[in-house]
């Protein structure tokens, strides 16, 4: 018999760091290309329709340093990031997006390796909001949905299965402008931003992103009716992209497979 989840009445708190439409894009005969995104996007719904929702679950990932960040005998002080989530529009849609997810950060102050992890919802082009009175701890599942209800209002809900708690909170856009139009819906692994740069990216391993879905108000879609995306700064590849199948996305660190 399945217990029943807990509620957690959402509390929150807005950092100056958030997510960022897709930047600097490149499309391809093979994976489209992106500065900050990798993961899968479909870049249009169905003839008449706009999305309305986007949801996927995932096991948090527990990011580590960079191979760059070893000296040889530990690794550099320093702190490096990685954001999964789910959205509605950022891609072509430059002005809003609607979105939801985890974020991952590992630190190291002399030579002590430390790892934080949070659940968060943000309507750009506002600040991330952290939930914080919600645990989310690397190796947790999370189950996590946006929906639109409006334009300029909507929700976002976290169910962390392996804890037994969820939580949702009611959305409205920061203003007009960034009202959405539901003209994409993605699953994303994120380089964070952190003044407007992209902040140091972690070594998160491989993120699976399951039950993929986005959907209009008549009709579903998954990964098989989107476009796979590279995050690649500087000619180097630092998440890849890999369709399992129609409902299963893999991102991976690098170029060269988990």
């Amino acid at each position: 018999m399945n217990t029943p989840a807990y509620f957690v009445a959402p509390t929150v708190t807005a950092l100056k760091t958030g997510r960022q439409p897709a930047a600097n894009k490149v499309l391809s005969e093979a994976n489209g290309t992106s500065t900050n995104w990798s993961g899968a996007v479909v870049m249009s719904p169905p003839a008449g329709e706009t999305f309305t929702s986007a949801s996927a679950s995932w096991v948090v990932p527990n990011p580590w340093p960079p191979l760059s960040a070893w000296n040889g005998s530990g690794w550099n002080d320093g702190s490096w990031e990685s954001v999964a989530w789910v959205g509605i529009d950022g891609w072509s849609v430059q002005n809003a997006i609607l979105q939801a997810g985890t974020k991952s950060v590992v630190t190291v102050t002399g030579g002590t390796v430390t790892h934080q992890c949070w659940a968060w919802f943000e309507w750009f082009p506002a600040f991330e909001m952290v939930f914080t009175g919600f645990p989310v701890l690397a190796g947790d599942t999370v189950e996590v949905l946006v929906c639109a209800t409006t334009p300029t209002t909507g929700y976002a809900s976290v169910h962390n299965t392996t804890a037994n708690l969820f939580t949702s909170i009611a959305i409205d856009a920061p203003n007009a402008a960034a009202a959405l139009q539901g003209q994409n819906a993605e699953w994303i692994l994120e380089d964070d931003s952190i003044g407007g740069s992209e902040a140091p990216f972690s070594d998160y391993g491989a993120v699976f992103f399951y039950d993929c879905l986005a959907a209009t108000k008549d009709k579903e879609v998954n990964v098989s009716n989107g476009t796979l995306i590279n995050l690649v700064q500087g000619g180097t590849t630092l998440s890849t992209a890999v369709e399992e199948s129609p409902s299963v996305l893999m991102t991976y660190s690098g170029d060269s497979g988990p």
